[in-house]
């Protein structure tokens, strides 16, 4: 296989056209080229074809030891190919492919082609969902810095040389064409985000679309994502013979990080695990969620020294080094991440006023990680924002002092109403780079995961997904491209609306007695949106009419095509519940009892047929049982 082992390294070029960063299939030139330390390119059209007639030469070749990934990312190759071209391309591994038989391949993963002295330049600096894309002589190159990355770059090869995109978990637009030219590419890509996951009801739930927006489910290979103390140390096992193991309050709602006797069986509990869990490798070590913590003899004294944060840091860093010693002994290589909550009492970092660390031992150990969680965050302002956002500017640069792995969880739906629109996109880009210029090696943006709803939901994981990709994209050219995909003949009415949300909420923002920012949170500020002041008469009338004109739109595809004029109706009426659930909370006396009997009706409907099943999170707001079942029984019990 000489071929295959005497192929060099093609250098990416330093000196690379300028262009607009995310730019990818420009219909008026075949060449594209972006300039970014995280993204690389330099495409041009070459003279081969990779699919002529219908038919193509090339094979996909794979390692001889394959996993998971590399097989789903050979999967999803020949899907786009035939949905595509109409073919279908045939899979040979390295042990199987010998000199004579050589050909031209479609190469994914660490095959022959980049074994061996080179491996190592190709995958330097990628990280674990970096990659590379190279056109070497007649073959293509798709290697990651993991099979992650490998299946990344496969997904970057169907975007370039297919010009195929995935927008939404029901909507991808393909380019048919029998004849594809294969494509000179020198594509180096690394996400400004290293780790990136978010809680969208179709990415949380369909694994296949959320390979395909390059997230993790944020639960993937790690234990016990959130607040874990409990599931460690079980109040039902350990509470009558251990009660100086717990805070001293009449609940006992949070462990004694000060208790040697704790801690130690806390170890013993995580490694044990861990050994029944070979595939974890992050475990959240995370206090209850309650805003307390342990005040007796041993621990108040070193929460006046070290902070609440600082006793919590000093406790995880004993766990984390005692189990990664454990498995250090072991000489399996294993390498086990920590992370804890900066969270109700422990987000004050351990610093003081000046931001001098309060003592050594509260610098987090190399394998701890901080989970930063801005609850009371406004999210109309950059996180930074050093008026609006003083806490949370105040919390990372704080635990930036400490030289603290920082992971970030944002909030990007209002939890006590979700049918008020998220509509703050212009901070999304600015909230990513200011969080990785924190040093963040990880986001978790949560929208609503437990149902579908309203407020342009599909929209919203796309923007998340390519922002925290690459940040530097434009990100009103990325709403335009995905509204037109999306919405195709409604797309025109569609946009209005959002940026008719977008300017409404931007006044009120401005304008109002409330100084109206956007905080998820209900009972951090979030119930000034529960007002008839905010969802008038006239500004749901606006959105109601753009809907009239949207469906208009698609009205002549019932006939022509009753499949798409469906999806798309479905689409926008999921818009539709918002408006009708304000007038129906706020504005019930204006319309006729026939009138309202003809909305709920059509609010059940639309939800029953698209999957809306909750109006608010469990709990988020007063009362329990926040079903759209519930909501419809007592509307026709009180309205009717």
């Amino acid at each position: 296989m000489k071929k295959f082992r005497n192929i060099a390294i093609i250098a990416l070029a330093t000196s690379l056209l300028f262009s607009c960063v995310g730019c990818k299939n420009d219909e008026d030139d075949d060449s594209s080229s972006t300039i970014d330390k995280n993204h690389l390119a330099q495409i041009t059209e070459s003279d081969g074809y990779f699919v002529k007639s219908g038919a193509s030469e090339y094979k996909i070749l794979i390692p001889a030891t394959t996993d998971t990934l590399i097989d789903f990312a050979v999967s999803e190759l020949n899907y786009f190919l035939e949905n595509t071209s109409g073919t279908t391309l045939p899979v040979v591994t390295d042990d199987t492919v010998t000199e004579a038989s050589s050909g031209k391949y479609i190469s994914i993963g660490e095959t022959s082609i980049v074994v061996g002295e080179n491996l190592v330049e190709w995958k330097k600096d990628l990280g674990n969902d970096g990659y590379v894309v190279k056109t070497v002589d007649d073959d293509v190159i798709l290697l990651g810095g993991s099979s992650y990355g490998s299946l990344y770059s496969t997904y970057e090869f169907i975007e370039r040389n297919l010009k195929a995109k995935v927008y939404a978990v029901d909507e991808i637009v393909f380019t048919p064409s029998k004849n594809i030219k294969l494509l000179n590419m020198d594509i180096r890509e690394v996400p400004d985000i290293a780790r990136r996951a978010i809680s969208s009801y179709h990415i949380t739930n369909n694994s296949t679309y959320r390979r395909r927006m390059r997230f993790m489910l944020h639960t993937e290979n790690w234990t016990y994502w959130t607040h874990s103390h409990f599931a460690f140390i079980p109040k039902e096992t350990y509470y009558e013979k251990h009660r100086d193991w717990y805070s001293p309050d009449a609940e006992a709602t949070q462990l004694c990080l000060t208790n040697e006797e704790m801690t130690a069986e806390m170890i013993k509990n995580v490694i044990a695990f861990l050994e029944e869990n070979p595939n974890e490798e992050i475990v959240t070590l995370g206090q209850q969620d309650d805003n307390s913590f342990c005040e007796c003899s041993n621990c108040a004294p070193q929460v006046l020294k070290y902070k609440e944060s600082g006793v919590m840091v000093r406790f995880v860093n004993k766990v984390a080094n005692a189990v990664q010693a454990h498995f250090d002994e072991k000489g399996e290589g294993r390498k086990i991440q920590f992370a804890t909550y900066a969270y109700q009492k422990t987000q004050v970092p351990p610093v003081d006023d000046n931001g001098n660390v309060l003592d050594p031992s509260v610098y987090p150990a190399n394998n701890v990680s901080i989970i930063i969680a801005p609850l009371t965050a406004c999210y109309s302002h950059p996180i930074n924002n050093a008026d609006c956002n003083a806490i949370a500017k105040q919390t990372f640069e704080g635990w930036q002092k400490v030289n603290a792995t920082i992971y970030a969880r944002f909030y990007s739906a209002q939890y006590a109403y979700y049918f008020v629109p998220f509509v703050q996109y212009g901070n999304m880009a600015k909230n990513y780079e200011i969080t990785d210029e924190y040093g963040a090696e990880y986001i978790f943006d949560t929208a609503v995961g437990e149902s579908r709803t309203s407020g342009f939901q599909d929209l919203l994981a796309y923007l998340q997904s390519e922002l925290m990709w690459n940040y530097s994209q434009n990100v009103r050219d990325l709403i335009d491209d995905f509204m037109k995909a999306y919405y195709k003949d409604a797309y025109e009415p569609m946009k209005e609306l959002l940026e008719l949300q977008e300017m409404y909420f931007a006044k009120l923002e401005n304008d109002g007695e409330h100084n109206l920012c956007f905080i998820p949170s209900a009972n951090k500020g979030g119930n000034y949106f529960f007002e008839n002041t905010i969802f008038t008469k006239e500004y749901l009338r606006q959105q109601e009419l753009i809907i009239e004109e949207a469906l208009n739109k698609i009205a002549p595809l019932k006939q022509t095509d009753n499949a798409l004029y469906q999806k798309l109706k479905n689409r926008i009426d999921a818009e539709k519940t918002s408006y009708i659930y304000w007038q129906l909370t706020f504005w019930k006396d204006y319309f006729t009892k026939e009138q309202i009997a003809q909305k709920i009706d059509e609010f059940e409907s639309i939800c029953n047929a698209i999957g809306i099943d909750r109006w608010a999170e469990y709990n988020a707001a007063a009362g329990a049982d926040k079903s759209i079942a519930t909501l419809v029984a007592d509307w026709r019990t009180k309205l009717l």
